[in-house]
C-alpha cells in the first residue's frame, strides 16, 4: 500500500503528486468563457432591467447543469459516449438557434468625440 516515501499509493497518473494543472487550468478556462458572455449579455436590457438578467441567466445555467447531469450519466450508462455527445450537439443547436431567432441585436449607439 504504502510507497518508498512512506505515503500511501494511488492508482492515479500522476506518480510525483504534484499535480496536473486542472485545479487551477479549467476554472480559468470557465472564468475565460463567462466573462465575455455576462458582458454581452448586459447589453441586451436598460440599466433597471439588469440585475434581473443577471440572476436569472444564472439561475438557467445552474438548472441546465443540474438537468444535463441527470439525464446525460443514465444515457452514457446505457448507450455511451456517442448519446451524450449527440445530445449536446443536439442543445448547442437549438440554443443557436434561439439565439438567432429570438434575442434582439442590441441598438448601436454612436458616441460623437467631442473636438
Amino acid at each position: 500500500l504504502g510507497d518508498e516515501r512512506g505515503g500511501v499509493r494511488s492508482d492515479r497518473r500522476d506518480p510525483d503528486g504534484n499535480g496536473d494543472g486542472r485545479a487551477v487550468g479549467l476554472p480559468v478556462l470557465v472564468a475565460m468563457r463567462v466573462s465575455p458572455f455576462s458582458a454581452l449579455l448586459t447589453g441586451l436590457v436598460r440599466d433597471e432591467r439588469r440585475g434581473s438578467l443577471m440572476s436569472l441567466a444564472v439561475a438557467l445555467g445552474q438548472l441546465g447543469f443540474a438537468l444535463g447531469g441527470a439525464v446525460s450519466g443514465p444515457l452514457f450508462a446505457r448507450v455511451g459516449y456517442v448519446s451524450d455527445t449527440l445530445l449536446g450537439a443536439v442543445f448547442v443547436l437549438g440554443m443557436g438557434l434561439i439565439v438567432w431567432f429570438f434575442i434582439p441585436e442590441p441598438k448601436l449607439e454612436v458616441a460623437l468625440a467631442a473636438d
